[in-house]
């Protein structure tokens, strides 16, 4: 009799701890697969529904990809011996203050998808065409590189890093302090505009409960063009419609789309860059392809700028999201022989810079008292508007200064690595590490202190 009831008992028993085991496998011996951009962060075949829909994603790879990234999303964890009092006075170092009214130049921040300058490796051979645009702009600009944290993928890492100044991300279902907040406060128009579905990433939802009050996207606007894939040129006309037809100061986050990979293994245009011994035909044809559309991105880029020279006052960074997905393993990079390993500083470098233009025209040159011409820093995403905001001789929120403050000290915040003056170092110590500490302590308040709209 008790043999019959312990028997189901026991198999009970068998199963959770098979469970439990088949958990701790996945997070310790699998995370490093589960969590490895070569492995997840590039694009691959999906067999149901939408190859960049992370559900769809989820579909296809599986139950442990879909749980441990579900996760992994989920926040971001309470830091070592965190005090809401001590973070709260870390902050409050710093006094917030209004941008003067004679100084609220019109902000317009545009994330280029997969944009990078390939021309800055001397082994390759591109036509100068591609990036000429760019080129001209960066020549009337402030220009460096974002060391973003991803590759191939994940647009929305440097996105909201971008806009919120924060170093990690968790699931924004509240409203949460950012960028975009402190400009709707002080009395600007925040707008996002993509021309693709309201669902990547979440944006539809998301947007709102960062600041930004209008969200112009497919199905609302951008479907009137009658094409899956709105050029460049023509979403960034419509750019510069909106900013003309503000009745306020306007605050702009835009993001990119005809770039996005993958990219055709057959070309049948005119080469953009020069055929070399070694090179393969499907992996030359993507670099091409590739190189195409960059091309006329660039070209967009300088037709946007002189379009805007004798606008309202108007400040505009262009920047890429990440690194383009160049075949299955990278298969492109190493035909180019540029160089991905992360465990040295140029690799690193090679795998998650991307370039960033600050461009001012004339109105806002003339009320910012700057130039905005010449080398900008290399920096992470979060520390893109607090340098806007100190060449424009403001100083924000506080939060906003206080990030001024930290990047003076640590640059880049990475995937395993951080730039501490010119240097780039694995771990943090001394004054470093309790700078970067203190920076997770307040991040953490920021993010779990509400805001009122």
């Amino acid at each position: 009799m008790l043999r019959n009831y312990f028997k189901p008992v026991m198999k009970f028993q068998f199963r959770i701890v098979g469970l439990f085991l088949v958990l701790l496998l996945t997070f310790t011996w699998g995370k490093s697969e589960l969590f490895n951009p070569d492995t997840y962060g590039k694009a691959a075949y999906v067999k149901y529904g939408n190859i960049w829909k992370a559900t769809s994603q989820y579909m296809t790879r599986g139950f442990p990809y879909a749980f441990a990234h579900s996760i992994e999303s989920t926040g971001v964890s309470k830091p070592e011996g965190y005090n809401k009092a001590e973070a709260k006075a870390l902050l409050d170092q710093y006094k917030s203050q209004n941008i003067p009214d004679k100084k609220k130049v019109n902000v317009v921040m545009i994330i280029m998808e997969a944009y990078n300058d390939f021309s800055k490796y001397p082994q390759l051979e591109i036509d100068p065409s591609v990036y000429a645009g760019l080129k001209n702009v960066e020549k009337e600009s402030i220009s460096g590189h974002l060391v973003t944290n991803i590759f191939a993928g994940g647009t929305i890492d440097t996105e909201r890093k971008t806009v919120t100044g924060y170093s990690k991300l968790q699931n924004f279902n509240h409203n949460t302090d950012s960028f975009a907040w402190y400009f709707k406060n002080q009395g600007y128009q925040t707008q996002a505009l993509h021309p693709m579905y309201g669902w990547f990433y979440n944006r539809r939802n998301v947007d709102p409960v960062l600041g930004i009050s209008d969200f112009k996207y497919m199905k609302n606007y951008y479907n009137k063009y009658n094409q899956f894939v709105v050029p460049d040129k023509t979403f960034f006309k419509s750019i510069h419609s909106f900013s003309e037809k503000s009745k306020k100061p306007y605050f702009n986050l835009s993001v990119t789309y005809q770039n996005h990979g993958p990219y055709a293994n057959k070309y049948t245009g005119t080469p953009l860059l020069k055929w070399q011994d070694g090179y393969n035909q499907a992996d030359y044809a993507i670099i091409n392809n590739y190189l195409a559309g960059i091309k006329k991105t660039s070209e967009a880029i300088e037709e946007l700028t002189n379009s805007f020279k004798n606008d309202k006052p108007t400040v505009i960074m262009f920047y890429g999201d990440h690194n383009p997905w160049l075949g299955e393993q990278n298969s492109v990079y190493k035909m180019l022989n540029i160089d991905l390993n992360l465990g040295t500083a140029q690799g690193y470098q090679n795998y998650y810079q991307t370039p960033y233009v600050m461009w001012a025209n004339k109105g806002a040159k003339k009320v910012l008292k700057n130039d905005f011409v010449g080398q900008g820093k290399d920096f992470s995403p979060m520390y893109l508007l607090p340098e806007f905001f100190k060449q424009a001789d403001l100083k924000g929120d506080s939060y906003m200064q206080y990030l001024q403050n930290t990047e003076n000290k640590i640059s880049v915040i990475g995937e395993n690595k951080y730039k501490v003056g010119n240097k780039y170092v694995k771990s943090l110590t001394g004054k470093d590490k309790k700078t970067y500490d203190n920076l997770k302590k307040v991040e953490y308040y920021r993010l779990h202190e509400k805001v009122s709209d």
